[in-house]
């Protein structure tokens, strides 16, 4: 039997950091993370052989069981095999991937769009490259989804952070900022961790007032925010004013990888200076495939938008009936805010064991002792599933004193 080799004790004392808390969790019966699942994302899924209802997926439209899209997905495998082998300045482009790109940008109603293989290098992509130097200055919420907080790490320009949608934070911001060349205001639509948005409508006014690009992420809000779902750039009726909108294809398109929308000299840009574009190996075409079917029923299914919403509502007025502080959120994320890390825990273990699945939310997801179950709320969820697990969350609340 062949023996592992250990890390030298310079990488074990870094460890040592972090894993007594995982072990001391996974010795109390109390680790929460990686719940093996045994079947699709719906509003009932399958947990260690028993049913559970789903209120954390971010399959926001229920699409990730669709018939159509799993047959355009068996069908591309079969025409275009399993991947490209490949990066897509070189053999990793297909028609899929080209097509998918059209129809992003028209979708977003950008002159050009490029895609990569996770919305993380979306971002990751955008913000190291375009602001790459001394000249440039990019300004962020301080709540940005960590996808932007290593984009920015990665970059060479001088940063600055604004506290939450802070617009006199933000304006001073930019008044001392006035001598970059390049001013990039960078938000999340939606906050993946608390359910609220932008205040776009005034960060578009403020980049106007000082010569500054806003970039928006709207992976949490394609889909659904708007009047056709477009996102919060649409919400707002700012989509001519947002130079660069970023999405992810594994919320509301069930399926993985993300983009970037803007003008034809941005995206020629990025495909041809972006590493996270160039040496990264292409998305499979059966993704593509099913990304792209996905687009189309989503634009054709307006039902499923409607019943997101109307499951959202139904679930936000039940917590606060029932006494549960669901933050700012106005969104289909929907925190309940707990505080101590240790009876988030306690809560999360014993609503799965009653078949209610919600993911928990500890620091470093979140600030130390600010920590939260975070529910999101999805079109699959029927209005029985909803009003069941409100029933167990009151009875789960109650014993652990949060309500």
């Amino acid at each position: 039997m062949l023996k592992t080799a250990k890390m030298p004790n310079g990488f074990k004392n870094e460890y040592d950091k972090v894993l007594p808390r995982i072990r001391q969790g996974k010795a109390q019966d109390l680790y929460v993370f990686e719940p093996a699942f045994d079947g699709p994302q719906a509003g009932t899924s399958k947990y260690d052989g028993k049913d559970v209802i789903m209120l954390t997926s971010n399959n926001y439209l229920g699409l990730s069981t669709h018939p159509e899209i799993i047959k355009a997905i068996k069908k591309a495998v079969d025409k275009y095999g399993t991947g490209t082998c490949g990066a897509r300045l070189h053999n990793g482009t297909t028609v899929l991937h080209k097509q998918l790109e059209e129809k992003i940008a028209e979708y977003f109603r950008t002159e050009s769009a490029m895609i990569v293989s996770a919305g993380y290098l979306a971002n990751v992509s955008a913000l190291s490259t375009l602001c790459n130097d001394s000249d440039s200055v990019i300004i962020t919420d301080q709540l940005n989804h960590m996808s932007i907080v290593d984009g920015i790490a990665m970059s060479n320009a001088k940063v600055k952070i604004f506290s939450h949608n802070n617009m006199e934070k933000l304006e001073y911001i930019l008044q001392k900022s006035q001598e970059f060349q390049r001013k990039l205001i960078v938000v999340d639509g939606v906050y993946s961790m608390d359910g609220d948005i932008a205040c776009l409508d005034e960060i578009v006014e403020l980049a106007e007032k000082y010569d500054a690009a806003v970039m928006v992420d709207e992976a949490h809000s394609i889909g659904f925010f708007g009047e056709t779902g477009r996102g919060t750039s649409e919400h707002f009726k700012l989509e001519d004013k947002v130079a660069i909108k970023m999405a992810t294809f594994s919320k509301s398109l069930a399926g993985v990888g993300g983009c970037i929308a803007s003008d034809k000299d941005t995206i020629d840009y990025l495909k041809h200076q972006a590493h996270q574009y160039i040496f990264n190996a292409s998305l499979p075409p059966a993704v593509v495939a099913g990304v792209l079917k996905s687009f189309e029923i989503m634009e054709k299914e307006t039902w499923r938008r409607e019943k997101l919403w109307d499951n959202t509502i139904r679930f936000r007025k039940g917590l606060k009936e029932l006494g549960f502080n669901t933050m700012n959120s106005i969104s289909p994320i929907i925190p309940i805010y707990i505080g101590d890390d240790n009876t988030n825990m306690h809560m999360t273990k014993e609503l799965l064991n009653r078949g209610v699945y919600i993911a928990t939310a500890i620091f470093p997801s979140v600030p130390m002792n600010k920590s939260r179950l975070r529910t999101t709320i999805t079109a699959s969820l029927s209005s029985e599933e909803i009003d069941r697990a409100l029933d167990i969350m009151g009875e789960v609340g109650r014993r652990f004193g949060v309500i």
